[in-house]
């Protein structure tokens, strides 16, 4: 699929070395399998990584501590409310 790749860029790392990175847009279908087939001067043959789209457990460790200070956020600023509305009432 390299003829739809949307754009092609040559970044430089400041030390002489450059990368060319190159970006595909493309929308999965259900159950399809992804890889990324990589041409470097250095391997002897290309090398091919498949995509897995999972989510690695100490990502869901962020979500899990995110999504708890949220609700815990949440709760707070609703006891907040509460009691401010009870303590203008009296």
């Amino acid at each position: 699929m390299t003829t739809d790749a949307v754009s092609i860029e040559e970044l430089a790392n400041g030390d002489w070395y450059y990368q060319i990175h190159s970006h595909l847009e493309y929308t999965p279908k259900s159950g399809e399998k992804i890889s990324c087939m990589v041409e470097h001067g250095s391997f002897n043959k290309p090398m091919i990584i498949d995509w897995d789209p999972s989510i690695s457990e100490s990502d869901w460790d962020k979500i899990s501590i995110e999504a708890s200070g949220l609700v815990l956020g949440i709760i707070t600023a609703a006891a907040g409310l509460m009691y401010y509305k009870k303590k203008s009432a009296d």
